[in-house]
């Protein structure tokens, strides 16, 4: 086999010479007028300025002549460009040099490099003019051969000034705007897709392949094909990739470091990558080959998008062929929508991980064009039907219904989760792309502080909910929001479970440590014990300015409010009572005179003969009648105090511990509020029925002897008044 060498030196002695041609118009239109970047022509205009050390520029735009007052001036069509700067005028070589292709300045201080920068100006000029101090040279074509022409400037138009005339294209109106009518789908088919190695494992995705009619007016595909240099087709293919929801999971429960080089490679072809947990969406733009340009969601697009010159990006930059490519990139998105549709309304993918279903849906920005991703965006929410999301709701906690996003709601916090009754978006769905899109778009609605406060007048919490609401005022969420905290203290309803009553707190300003018996109200401005046991003190003090509630207040609700209804109930009242007896070593005197002022004024005491004033009520014992109206309560003569300080619990906050079925009440807390321990009609009587021996009388004379050495200390005023005014012992000698 000959070497190049060879070849070459055969050729340039025996070959035929031919020179190798150039067509200036494709050459210029197709790559050096077609740059990636934005404002490219102002950027090169400046730069040359700059090298013929300008210090001013002036871009001087003149426009059609419609009337229009200085600030609609936006809406005017452009006419012509003027660039000046007052830089040096151009000399021999420069002129020589911006008439030729790629002959770059040669000044190593100059910004210019490569002589191709100019030629930018044919994106909007055919025939661009240079007027540079007595001269200037015009641009035309001959064919398709650039040629110019270098001629002296009218005395009066000499000037120190150069500037580049740009006398713009024929103006042209996009006449369509709808993509509906520029690609009209014909056909949707959906594949499945396997890529494996051989020998080796192998991986399924779905394939979706769109046809499209193409429907554009003439002017516009004329304008393509000025700039391409052949027409466009009649029908264009819209293909995506993704990636099964059933792979996703499998592929996430798969720990990295187990994952062999084989499938290394598979996983390179996906739309998906995995970094740690979180699936980030990493599709791609195909043109035939791959492109740097990402898709900005979880799928790989390939169609009969027009790539910049290098064929790594997508051409915005000529206003035809954005126009073109942005129309296939939203037609695109209503395909991915359809899609969205198709999957949302299949219950067996909800069965999935919801991260791995929406995953391939988690729109971001595209890159290096964000234009891109925003095409494809716009067109998967041009349906004016409501995009449905799955929503938690508290009547349905094992399902998750779907609603249109107007009617959910989106929430960064797993406490207001834990609490508020509204259709939100499931939790770990709440930094997805296609959420935050649909918020930023008003489609769905962050919830705020309004919308809790409204949701929260409106609502009856569960326990557990408002135990999650306590947690969300105080964490960092909140920061100490006093106005916000209080304006929520304000009214709250909650109950223990669906059929527990409703219990209202307003003004809230305490929490509960006392715990009384879920028979006893707690004042409405109270947090109950079993609500509150869930929140540290420091939480309750630093974050919700709330603070314990003291026994003796209490006290004023049971005894000063309207709450007497509490001492006619047999039940409640033992409950009540025991509460007292519990403290009674800590209530101050004053307060003891004060029930006992009232309390003797009410039949508040549970007897045998039904409900009876204190005075008329008698504490059980051997010297007593059961025909009396005994008390029924469990009186002892001692029980274990509660200190205020309470008792430490779960090494969160003191709080009591209450036992529904402990019914003592203490006896020196009854005799205080007058009821009896004697009653001496009943042992009269019982003295009657005795047998006349000696020995009953003595018997029984001496039991009653002995109780009252035993308890006159104790007895209350009505007993001791009792004794004194009645004849209890006339006549009788006890001998012993």
């Amino acid at each position: 086999m000959s070497s190049s060498n060879n070849l070459l030196s055969r050729a340039k002695l025996h070959g035929s010479e031919f020179v190798v041609k150039v067509n200036h118009r494709m050459l210029i239109e197709k790559i050096l007028a077609r740059y990636s970047s934005d404002f490219v022509v102002c950027r090169e205009l400046i730069q040359n300025a700059d090298d013929a050390k300008a210090t001013s520029f002036c871009f001087e735009l003149s426009c059609e002549s419609n009337g229009s007052r200085r600030g609609t001036l936006h809406n005017s069509i452009v006419t012509e460009i003027r660039a000046v700067n007052n830089g040096a005028i151009f000399s021999e070589t420069d002129w020589e040099r911006v008439a030729s292709i790629a002959e770059g300045n040669t000044n190593i201080e100059s910004v210019g490099q490569f002589g191709v920068g100019f030629f930018s100006v044919f994106s909007f000029s055919e025939e661009p003019i240079i007027k540079s101090g007595k001269q200037y040279m015009a641009f035309t074509w001959r064919n398709d051969s650039l040629t110019t022409y270098r001629c002296e400037l009218p005395s009066a138009e000499h000037s120190n000034l150069t500037s580049i005339n740009l006398k713009m294209r024929k103006t042209s109106t996009f006449k369509i705007k709808s993509i509906s009518n520029m690609l009209l789908l014909n056909s949707f088919v959906s594949t499945a897709q396997t890529f494996s190695i051989a020998n080796g494992p192998s991986m399924t995705l779905i394939h979706i392949d769109v046809i499209a009619k193409l429907n554009i007016d003439e002017e516009f595909h004329n304008q393509i094909k000025r700039i391409l240099k052949k027409s466009l087709p009649s029908n264009v293919r819209i293909q995506l990739l993704y990636v099964p929801t059933n792979t996703i999971s499998e592929l996430q429960s798969i720990s990295s470091d187990k994952i062999d080089l084989e499938t290394q490679i598979l996983n390179s072809l996906l739309p998906l990558k995995y970094y740690e947990n979180p699936i980030i969406p990493s599709g791609r733009v195909f043109i035939g080959l791959g492109t740097h340009q990402t898709t900005g969601f979880g799928m790989h697009l390939c169609s009969h998008l027009i790539p910049t010159m290098e064929r790594e990006n997508l051409d915005m930059q000529d206003p035809h062929l954005e126009k073109w490519n942005k129309e296939i990139l939203a037609a695109t998105g209503q395909v991915v929508r359809f899609i969205y549709d198709q999957l949302i309304f299949d219950s067996d993918q909800l069965k999935h991980s919801l991260s791995a279903q929406f995953s391939t849906f988690s729109f971001q920005t595209s890159v290096p064009n964000d234009k891109i991703g925003l095409a494809i965006l716009n067109g998967f929410f041009a349906s004016k039907e409501n995009v449905l999301v799955p929503v938690k709701q508290p009547t349905l906690p094992s399902r998750l219904p779907l609603v249109p996003s107007s009617e959910a709601f989106l929430a960064y916090s797993k406490y207001i989760h834990s609490f508020l009754s509204l259709p939100l978006v499931p939790l770990e769905l709440s930094n997805n792309g296609l959420f935050n899109e649909l918020k930023q778009r008003k489609l769905l609605q962050e919830v705020n502080y309004d919308v809790i406060k409204h949701t929260l007048q409106t609502c009856i919490l569960l326990s557990n909910e408002f135990t999650g609401l306590l947690h969300w005022l105080c964490s960092t969420e909140v920061n100490n929001d006093k106005d916000f905290i209080e304006s929520i203290f304000l009214t709250i309803r909650f109950r223990d479970n669906d059929n527990s009553p409703v219990i209202t707190l307003e003004k809230i300003k305490h929490y509960d440590e006392i715990n009384p018996s879920p028979l006893l109200p707690l004042p409405s401005n109270v947090i109950p014990s079993r609500i509150a046991i869930h929140i540290s003190d420091e939480n309750f003090n630093k974050h919700l300015s709330l603070t314990p509630l003291t026994f003796d207040d209490l006290l004023n609700f049971y005894f000063l409010g309207n709450q007497k209804y509490l001492f006619k109930d047999r039940n409640k009242v033992a409950h009540l009572f025991n509460l007292i007896s519990r403290y009674w070593t800590d209530i101050q005197l004053s307060r003891k005179d004060q029930m006992k002022k009232i309390l003797s004024q009410i039949e508040c005491i549970p007897t045998a003969k039904g409900m009876k004033l204190p005075k008329e009520s008698y504490i059980r014992s051997q010297i007593l009648s059961p025909d009396l109206p005994i008390i029924t309560m469990n009186v002892v003569q001692h029980m274990n105090q509660i200190n205020m300080d309470g008792m430490r619990v779960n090494n969160r906050r003191r709080i009591q511990l209450n036992n529904d079925s402990d019914d003592r009440v203490l006896d020196e807390f009854l005799k205080l509020i007058g009821c009896r321990t004697v009653h001496v009609q009943s042992f009269i009587a019982h003295q009657n029925t005795l047998s006349n021996t000696p020995k009953s009388i003595k018997d029984s004379c001496l039991i009653f002897i002995q109780y009252l050495i035993d308890s006159y200390k104790t007895m209350s005023e009505e007993d001791i008044a009792a004794l004194k005014q009645t004849q209890c012992f006339a006549g009788i000698y006890i001998i012993t």
